[in-house]
C-alpha cells in the first residue's frame, strides 16, 4: 500500500482556542435590559359616580406630565423610571374646574450598561431607554383610563430629548449615575473590561 496518500490535518475540536478567541472578541452590546415593571400605579376617580351622568364628561381634557429618573444599582446596572402623571380636567380654564380622573404611573426597568463611552451613558439612560419603555407606559395609561370609565387615553409621542435637555439646563441631572457606571469599568471611561460578570437572568 502506497505511503503517498494525501494526509488531512485534524480539525480543532468544537470550543477550541479559535472559537474561544472569537467569542472573546465579540463586541459587547451597549446595554441589556434585565427586567421591566410597574413600580407604582395609582388611579383616582374623585367625581364618580355622579360625573358619569354629567354631559360635561365628554369634554374632559387630559393633561400629561412626564419625567425620567435614574438610580445606580451597582455592577453597571441602573434603574430607569418613566414617571407619567395624567389629570383629566373638566373646564380647566373656568372657576368651576373639576378633576375627572387622576392616574400616576411609575414604569421602570433594570438595565445593564455595556460598551458605552462615559459621555454617552447619560443620553442613553435619559433618552434611548425611556423611548423603549414608552409604548408600555402608553399601554398602561390607556388601559387604566378605560377601566376608570373614561375615554381611552391616546398619548402622542414624548420628546425625551427635550426633557433631557431641559433637566440638564436646569441642573436637575445627577451626574453621579454616569460616574458610578463608568467607575465600574476597567479604565473609568465607560468602556467595559475585557471580561465582565453578567447577573443571572435572561
Amino acid at each position: 500500500m502506497s505511503d503517498d496518500a494525501p494526509k488531512t490535518e485534524p480539525k480543532p475540536a468544537a470550543g477550541g482556542p479559535e472559537q474561544t478567541d472569537a467569542a472573546a472578541r465579540k463586541p459587547e452590546p451597549p446595554y441589556r435590559i434585565h427586567a421591566q415593571y410597574i413600580k407604582d400605579l395609582s388611579v383616582e376617580n374623585p367625581q364618580a359616580p355622579e360625573i358619569f351622568t354629567d354631559p360635561m364628561i365628554r369634554q374632559v381634557r387630559p393633561q400629561v406630565q412626564i419625567d425620567v429618573t435614574t438610580r445606580p444599582l451597582g455592577n453597571r446596572l441602573v434603574e430607569v423610571v418613566v414617571q407619567a402623571d395624567v389629570k383629566g380636567r373638566i373646564e380647566p380654564d373656568a372657576p368651576s374646574e373639576r378633576t375627572a380622573f387622576l392616574i400616576e404611573l411609575a414604569y421602570g426597568c433594570a438595565v445593564e450598561i455595556g460598551a458605552v463611552e462615559k459621555e454617552a451613558i447619560e443620553p442613553l439612560l435619559m433618552v434611548e431607554i425611556p423611548r423603549l419603555l414608552f409604548p408600555y407606559v402608553r399601554a398602561v395609561l390607556s388601559e387604566m383610563s378605560r377601566d376608570a370609565g373614561h375615554n381611552i387615553l391616546l398619548m402622542p409621542p414624548v420628546d425625551f430629548v427635550g426633557i433631557y435637555r431641559w433637566k440638564k439646563q436646569q441642573g436637575e441631572l445627577d451626574a453621579g449615575t454616569a460616574d458610578a457606571v463608568a467607575a465600574q469599568t476597567a479604565d473609568g471611561t465607560g468602556r467595559p473590561p475585557a471580561t465582565s460578570t453578567v447577573p443571572a437572568g435572561d
